[in-house]
C-alpha cells in the first residue's frame, strides 16, 4: 500500500496503473532468469498495453507482461514462466481492488474508472474492448460470437433490437433468439436524474434507477452490485461514489437514491452520473446532467430589518405559567424578542 500511495496519480491510465501494480511488494522477489529473457522480450512485444522498461529493469516489466498474458489467454513457454504467471494472477484482483478503493477515496474519477476496469479484465480474462458476450463462455456459440464481433455495431445498439432484427443481423433467426436472450442477461440500469440546488455550493441529487435486464439465478446469483458515481464536467474529479446492491427480490423494482454533491463556481456546464457494474463488462450507463437551466439561490439573503419598537414587558405573555419561566431573570424582552 505504501508503494500505491506514493506512485498512484489522479490521471493514471492503463500504462500508469500497470506500472503501479507491478511495484507491489508481493512481486519484489520474482526473479528474471537469464534463460527467459528472450521469451519475455517477445511477450512484451505481443501484449496490447505498452510496458515501461525492459527485462533489465527488474521484475516490474515481467509482472506487467504476465498479467496481460493472463487476460489475453496467451500460452506461455516454459514451466517457470507459467508458475510466475499463476503467482501474479493470484494477487491481481485483490491489488486492483485496492487501487480502485484508494482512487475512490481520493476522489480521482479517471484512476478509479481505470482500476475498476482492470478488476473486471482480470476476473473475466477478457479486454474491455471485446464483446460482452464472451462473459457467457460456452453458453454463447462460437459462430455467433464471431458474427457479432465482425460487425462494428455499438453494444448499446443491440439492446434496442428485437429478436427478428437480431436474427437478420447475424443471418439466422435461431441465433437471433439466442443473441436476444444473452444481450438482456447483461445487467444494466436505466437512470433518471433530478437535481435541486440547496445553496450556491451544494446540490441535491435524486436518482431513480430501474433494472433493465432479465434476472437469471444461474447467471446473477442472489444479488448484483453497481457503483453509482458523480463526476465533474472534465471526468477527472469524483464528487460522489456509493455502491448499490440489487437483490433478486427487487430486480423489477425502481430504486431511489438521494445524496448531495459539492457545486463549484463558476457553474460548470454539466455533471456526469455513471452507473458501473462491479463485475460485468458492458454493463455501464452514463448520463450527462446539464446545468443550463439551473437556478441558483442568491449569493446573500437580505437581512431582516429590525423594527424600532418599544420593548414589551414579560406580562404581555398573559399566561401565568409562561411568565413564571422568566420571573427573576428579566422584566422585559429585548428588541428581537419583542
Amino acid at each position: 500500500m505504501a508503494a500505491f500511495q506514493q506512485h498512484l496519480r489522479s490521471g493514471a491510465g492503463d500504462i500508469d496503473l500497470l506500472a503501479v501494480f507491478a511495484r507491489a511488494d508481493e512481486f519484489r522477489l520474482i526473479p528474471v532468469r537469464a534463460e527467459e529473457r528472450v521469451e519475455l522480450q517477445r511477450l512484451l512485444e505481443r501484449v496490447p498495453v505498452p510496458v515501461r522498461g525492459d527485462t533489465d529493469d527488474g521484475p516490474m516489466p515481467k509482472v506487467a507482461a504476465l498479467l496481460q498474458a493472463h487476460v489475453a489467454r496467451l500460452a506461455l513457454p516454459g514451466f517457470a514462466l507459467a508458475a510466475d504467471a499463476v503467482y501474479v494472477t493470484q494477487s491481481a484482483a485483490r491489488l486492483f481492488r485496492a487501487l480502485f478503493e484508494l482512487s475512490r477515496a481520493r476522489g480521482w474519477a479517471r484512476a478509479a474508472r481505470c482500476a475498476l476496469g482492470w478488476c473486471k479484465q482480470v476476473e473475466r480474462r477478457m479486454w474491455l474492448a471485446m464483446s460482452p458476450l464472451r462473459q457467457f463462455g460456452r453458453d454463447c456459440p462460437a459462430d455467433l460470437l464471431r458474427s457479432v464481433e465482425r460487425r462494428p455495431l455499438p453494444w448499446a445498439r443491440y439492446l434496442d433490437l428485437t429478436e427478428p432484427e437480431l436474427g437478420e443481423l447475424v443471418g439466422s433467426p435461431k441465433a437471433g433468439r439466442v443473441l436476444h436472450r444473452l444481450v438482456h442477461l447483461v445487467p444494466r440500469l436505466d437512470v433518471r436524474a433530478h437535481v435541486q440546488p440547496l445553496t450556491r455550493s451544494l446540490l441535491r441529487f435524486e436518482l431513480r434507477l430501474t433494472p433493465d435486464f432479465v434476472w437469471n439465478d444461474a447467471v446473477h446469483g442472489s444479488a448484483e452490485v453497481f457503483w453509482v458515481t458523480v463526476e465533474d464536467a472534465d471526468g477527472e474529479r469524483l464528487l460522489h461514489a456509493e455502491p448499490l446492491v440489487i437483490k433478486r427480490a427487487y430486480a423489477a423494482a425502481e430504486h431511489l437514491l438521494e445524496f448531495t454533491c459539492a457545486l463549484t463556481e463558476p457553474l460548470p456546464p454539466q455533471y456526469f452520473v455513471a452507473i458501473d457494474s462491479d463485475r460485468w463488462i458492458g454493463a455501464d450507463t452514463r448520463l450527462a446532467v446539464s446545468f443550463r437551466h439551473l437556478q441558483l439561490p442568491d449569493r446573500a439573503l437580505p437581512p431582516t430589518e429590525l423594527l424600532d419598537m418599544q420593548p414589551l414587558p414579560v406580562s404581555e405573555l398573559r399566561d401565568p405559567e409562561f411568565e413564571a419561566l422568566y420571573r427573576g431573570k428579566l422584566s422585559e424582552f429585548n428588541a428581537v424578542q419583542t
